[in-house]
């Protein structure tokens, strides 16, 4: 991951750094009940939500919430609750206006024009994000966050900006702007974090080995066979991929070419279809 951020200045930990006045959370509202969590282990915390105030409060119930931890927090020694469901923030600026600049990243502009929500309070996308950034938009999208805390892979990833931007106020929200390079990227790792989980999903041997390679190669095919037929969503790729494994002969016939690629069904019915001719097949043999 680090050589992904090369633009970034990092410190790993093997445990969340000590708690200190300049440390916020940013817990994802979607993912966890994040208020009863924060008074279940902070008798005194400052808490606001996310989409209180804006457009978006009709979604309060499952807004982000930003948290100032009291001195004698338990969140810090119970972060195990969190920490796959939020990041830690950095910043030395009152809570009114870091909050203010967050709410103005709640969507971004993608390049159609239309805005999509941003999750970079998800551990998981923040680090997509950061790592598809240039400098410039590192610090335009910081403002006056001088570092974010993420959770990964059992280590903790503080990442700082070169430096800081301009803090901007709820009432800009869209102003930041995706690139199409970006889809993509998000795109072909999304592809290739799929193909991973399925070799894994099929007992694939590791990367590094002759046999892993193959299998990943074959099940690349696959997948790309099965977007051709429309089974684009994951579940209908998944029941393509699993007839394909139990009958990689018989799924390259003529018949069974001819069922998955009738368009006049919807997929899932075509792929019942085909599993019933499968298994009709093979009771025959």
């Amino acid at each position: 991951m680090p050589e992904q951020l090369s633009h970034l200045r990092y410190v790993v930990y093997g445990e969340l750094p000590a708690a200190d006045d300049g440390l916020y959370l940013l817990l994802d509202g979607a993912l966890l009940n994040a208020p009863r969590l924060v008074y279940e282990h902070d008798s005194n915390p400052q808490l606001e939500q996310l989409y209180r105030g804006t457009r978006h409060a009709s979604a309060l119930g499952v807004s982000p919430c930003l948290v100032k931890p009291s001195i004698d927090s338990q969140l810090w020694t119970e972060e195990h609750r969190w920490n796959t469901s939020g990041i830690v923030i950095r910043s030395e600026l009152p809570m009114a206006q870091l909050i203010d600049h967050l709410r103005s990243l709640i969507s971004a502009r993608l390049p159609s024009g239309q805005l999509a929500y941003l999750r970079y309070y998800s551990p998981e996308w923040l680090l997509r994000l950061l790592s598809s950034f240039t400098a410039t938009e590192v610090s335009a999208f910081a403002g006056p966050v001088s570092a974010w805390v993420v959770f990964r892979e059992n280590e903790w990833f503080e990442l700082a900006p070169d430096c800081t931007g301009d803090c901007r106020s709820a009432s800009e929200e869209g102003w930041f702007t995706i690139r199409s390079a970006q889809l993509e990227q998000w795109e072909q790792e999304q592809r290739e974090q799929f193909l991973e989980r399925m070799a894994d999903h099929f007992g694939g041997a590791s990367i590094d080995e002759q046999e892993g390679l193959q299998r990943r190669e074959w099940l690349s095919q696959l997948i790309m066979r099965a977007n051709e037929y429309g089974f684009d969503r994951e579940h209908l790729c998944i029941h393509y991929l699993e007839l394909a494994w139990a009958f990689p002969d018989q799924i390259s016939s003529a018949s069974i070419i001819s069922s998955l690629t009738d368009r006049t069904q919807a997929g899932a019915a075509r792929l019942r279809r085909v599993e019933e001719q499968l298994f009709g097949l093979a009771r025959e043999a």
